[in-house]
């Protein structure tokens, strides 16, 4: 059978340390907005017809005005399109667009999950992820750091040098066999709150490590809306 793709894409973040008054999805760049930037980028992805889009509710119509305009723009208007409500945490928000894809066939269906505000992402590295997933089920994209490394505890003692060398940067679209990831989130019972899929998924299976892009950063300050 032919492997299947979604796209679960998650936009429900509520841009506190960005410090605007809006949601920084919403701030235009380069004549498109952060939301735009992202979606139409995956848009481009030849074989994705499934897309799970996480709004916030607040805003909800804004971003549901962009999602119009940009699959008419990328001539995508037949794709099927699944609109749901973040949850309190990413981890649920990430569930809530699991949960909308019980129906597939999770078994020949791989999912894709990105943050909406990493909107420098190229089409190149969504399908080199694309393409390590479909021969080896869980995969993340990350870049190796390149500053020195220290642990350190809350009274900030050093503790110990870390290798350099053995620590990356993650990054999304993460990428997932859809059985494994709907399994992973239906179980789940830490007391502690994932910043990533791959985080969760480590626990039960390997996850692979590709080289991703300098460029594909996550907006999370204003400062990175005028760093580029």
């Amino acid at each position: 059978m032919d492997k299947k793709l979604v796209s679960i894409i998650l936009a429900a973040g509520k841009s506190q340390r960005a410090g605007l008054s809006y949601s920084k999805l919403l701030h235009v760049l380069e004549g498109k907005t952060v939301f735009q930037k992202t979606f139409e980028t995956f848009l481009a992805i030849e074989g994705c017809d499934t897309f799970v889009l996480v709004l916030p509710e607040n805003d909800r119509d804004k971003f549901e005005a962009l999602i119009k305009t940009s699959l008419k723009n990328s001539n995508r208007e037949g794709l099927n399109l699944i609109i749901i409500q973040g949850g309190a945490t990413r981890r649920l928000s990430v569930k809530n667009a699991l949960d909308s894809l019980s129906e597939y066939e999770s078994e020949n269906t791989y999912a894709l999950v990105h943050d909406a505000a990493r909107c420098f992402v190229s089409k190149k590295l969504i399908e080199k992820v694309i393409e390590a997933c479909f021969l080896k089920n869980a995969i993340t994209p990350g870049v190796p750091v390149t500053n020195s490394l220290k642990k350190v505890n809350p009274e900030g003692k050093v503790l110990q040098s870390l290798n350099r060398e053995e620590i990356w940067e993650v990054q999304t679209p993460q990428a997932f066999r859809l059985d494994l990831i709907q399994k992973v989130h239906r179980e789940f019972n830490s007391e502690v709150e994932p910043t990533d899929d791959a985080s969760m998924v480590e626990h039960v299976s390997t996850v692979y490590m590709i080289e991703g892009e300098v460029q594909n950063k996550k907006i999370t300050f204003l400062s990175d809306l005028n760093s580029r």
